[in-house]
């Protein structure tokens, strides 16, 4: 099974719903977990719930962090409200930056401002590319800039794209050791097609987890749960 990554908001009924149902279905190959809304302003209630689901009931795997996704022009309080609410051995920090926009300087600044010992990572949001270049280069950028290296970063894959030109530029994506790639190859079309898209990326990617490619915040609750399933079966 491959590690697993969830890019932000889950379409289930709630932050309780959210977090039993993956811890469900992932179990171990998930680490973080989001609470399943857009708004951070949620988070603080959604931490109390995770706190009780996983000290308490032990529905949540213990280690498991809570983690709270930001966009990286957002409001500046939102983060600082966060960090002084939530137990920093807790939490997880995920900045989403669109790759049209990157400024190297801002990217050091982001890394900055998450103290040490909270993990935090990036996920790369664009409107459409070619192949994997664009998300390397930024990739990359992110790699040479942060201050600290992040914990992950996540890359979008395009459905129906297997062919091997589409992943070739990952032969030059250049992350830090303690960086954790993964691959947003994960799409509504089955598990054949989820390992069609593995196959190429394995030959220029050693080591990558899997994340769904437009992530399950806009999808059906069925949807949902067929995405779920689909990373839990990805053999990388």
């Amino acid at each position: 099974m491959a590690h697993s990554h969830l890019n932000g908001p889950v379409n289930l009924d709630g932050a309780e719903e959210v977090f039993r149902t993956v811890s469900s279905i992932c179990g171990e190959t998930v680490s973080r977990i989001p609470d399943g809304r857009p708004d951070a302003g949620a988070a603080v209630e959604s931490y109390k719930i995770f706190k009780r689901l996983r000290d308490e009931e032990e529905a949540v795997l213990p280690g498991t962090r809570f983690q709270v996704s930001l966009v990286s022009g957002g409001a500046p309080d939102d983060l600082e409200t966060i960090l002084g609410a939530i137990a920093h051995e807790d939490l997880a920090i995920q900045w989403d930056l669109p790759i049209e926009n990157v400024n190297p300087r801002a990217l050091a600044v982001l890394s900055r401002r998450v103290p040490h010992g909270v993990p935090f990572g990036y996920r790369l949001r664009c409107r459409g590319v070619g192949d994997m270049g664009p998300l390397v280069t930024v990739a990359n950028a992110i790699a040479e800039h942060s201050t600290a290296p992040p914990a992950w970063v996540s890359l979008p894959v395009p459905r129906g794209r297997d062919d091997d030109a589409f992943y070739s530029p990952l032969d030059d994506l250049r992350l830090a050791p303690e960086t954790h790639p993964y691959l947003g190859l994960v799409h509504e079309d089955g598990l054949a097609a989820t390992q069609a898209r593995i196959a190429p990326a394995k030959r220029h990617l050693r080591r990558f987890g899997v994340a769904a490619g437009c992530g399950m915040g806009e999808v059906p609750r069925a949807t949902v749960l067929k995405l779920l399933w689909l990373q839990l079966g990805a053999v990388v």
